[in-house]
């Protein structure tokens, strides 16, 4: 029975170990997707920025938190807290390969569905999602002017059930959640577990042309 005690506990040990490295593993494969797809990101709106003959035009007025933005003839179009599924889209992008008409019109992009990915035009260039699944855009700002501007970025992966919105300045905990997502969160001290992660970049970027 003495044996039989120590044996059942050098397990326990053992499987114990070996579920907290799974853990430790693929906490850290879901910290590197959510960073490396908020570097994409960044990268892909600063080029466009740097790049583009065209001037920086701000986001046009839209409902609730469904949002295009344009950088020369390059549209991105996002809805803020909205998980990236088969049928709904995080953040999409594509270049008309002339002046946009959703770029050009603020009336335009109402048009926009929030769950539908949205509809490219037949010369659109290089359309697709820069979101993989169960990620999010929470925070997708382009501020400046002139030839200088700053980008930031908050990508998150995860469910609805892991994350909270929390108070920057008094860290108190925001409901509802879906009212506050540029403060979206993992939930607990430890930011990017086994479900969770979240990733925010900001870059300043001078336009070159």
């Amino acid at each position: 029975m003495i044996s039989t005690a120590v044996f059942s506990l050098i397990l326990i040990v053992i499987l114990t170990a070996i579920t907290q490295i799974g853990r430790m593993y693929y906490k850290g494969i879901t910290t590197s997707k959510t960073q490396e797809t908020a570097r994409l990101i960044v990268d892909r709106v600063s080029q466009e920025i740097q790049y583009s003959p065209a001037t920086y035009v701000p986001t046009f007025a839209t409902t609730g938190t469904k949002n295009v933005r344009c950088i020369g003839n390059t549209r991105f179009f996002y809805v803020l807290s909205q998980k990236k599924t088969s049928t709904d889209y995080g953040l999409w992008t594509d270049n008309s390969g002339a002046a946009s008409p959703v770029c050009n019109d603020p009336g335009a992009s109402v048009a926009l569905d929030t769950t539908a990915i949205p509809t490219s035009e037949p010369t659109a260039v290089d359309p697709r999602e820069l979101l993989p699944q169960n990620m999010r855009i929470a925070k997708f700002d382009i501020t400046g002017s002139g030839s200088l501007y700053t980008v930031s970025v908050r990508v998150l992966y995860g469910d609805d059930d892991l994350m909270e919105a929390i108070d920057p300045a008094t860290g108190a905990v925001l409901t509802p959640m879906a009212d506050y997502p540029q403060y979206y969160t993992c939930k607990g001290s430890t930011v990017g577990t086994q479900f969770c992660g979240v990733s925010e970049l900001t870059v300043t970027v001078n336009k070159r042309l």
